[in-house]
């Protein structure tokens, strides 16, 4: 867990992928985008967001170890919110 956020008169859980997934030590995570969880709502922290990308299903590589539900053709992960609380994301599951 990163931290936590009032949104709207409700404090969530923040939470740093990069964390979760080993991936390395915290820099700047500038931005909080707020999902809607099996569980409610929570935060991920990301350095930028860079815009919106649209693919086809048909398109994914399936069989995703972690949260991820699957890979597009271009390398994108994309994240199952369901499997992201379920690989034990601190908070995730109950803000």
């Amino acid at each position: 867990v990163l931290g936590a956020l009032n949104v709207s008169g409700s404090v969530i859980v923040v939470l740093d992928l990069r964390q979760l997934l080993h991936l390395g030590g915290m820099s700047d995570l500038l931005r909080v985008i707020v999902v809607r969880g099996v569980s409610g709502p929570f935060g991920i922290a990301v350095e930028a967001i860079e815009g919106r990308h649209e693919s086809q299903l048909s398109s994914h590589s399936a069989g995703v170890d972690g949260p991820f539900s699957s890979i597009t053709a271009d390398w994108l992960a994309v994240i199952d919110l369901a499997r992201l609380e379920d690989c034990g994301a601190p908070g995730a599951s109950s803000p």
